[in-house]
């Protein structure tokens, strides 16, 4: 973002507290109050204060990485588990420790989720009716192959998007 656009600019003040949350955002109550350089991706972030409540705020608040050190090895560390490398092979590639990874694919795991739901939630306000829809099974294990799992999942064939999945231990009653 270029420091004088006026592109992505917040309308409220972050804070669900301050008197202005909840107003018309006709009215500019929030004022630029400089910037810093964010280390992690070599970045320069403007900071805003609001007139009412006297508080000042990042645009890096609304960022889902928000609080990361190392936000440069998401994009990687996804490009590798989707490859198929073990956490402990990119921890070696990539020259950081595997609770970094650990923590990575954690967080990657959850935007996934979330993009998924978000993905849903459209279809179901698109009203869209499927022509055809596949139901398929994988079979895998967890830890040692006495630990059988199959996954039941549903997929629309044109676009191969998963719509619905679930697990299930044979052993399960």
């Amino acid at each position: 973002m270029h420091l004088n656009s006026s592109a992505r600019l917040p309308t409220q003040c972050f804070y669900s507290d301050c008197p202005s949350f909840s107003r018309d955002s006709s009215f500019v109550h929030l004022v630029r109050k400089g910037v810093f350089f964010r280390s992690s991706d070599s970045k320069y972030i403007a900071r805003f204060q609001c007139k009412i409540c006297n508080r000042s705020f990042s645009t890096a608040r609304y960022s889902s990485c928000f609080l990361q050190k190392r936000r440069r090895l998401n994009d990687p560390i996804r490009e590798h588990l989707a490859q198929g490398m073990t956490q402990r092979q990119i921890a070696r590639v990539l020259k950081t420790s595997r609770k970094t990874v650990e923590r990575k694919f954690r967080f990657l795991a959850a935007q996934a989720r979330l993009t998924h739901q978000q993905f849903l939630q459209a279809l179901v306000r698109s009203n869209n009716k499927f022509d055809l829809i596949q139901f398929d099974e994988m079979e895998t294990f967890e830890r040692s192959k006495c630990l059988p799992v199959s996954i039941p999942l549903i997929v629309e064939p044109k676009t191969r998007k998963i719509l619905a999945l679930a697990r299930k231990y044979p052993l399960d009653s």
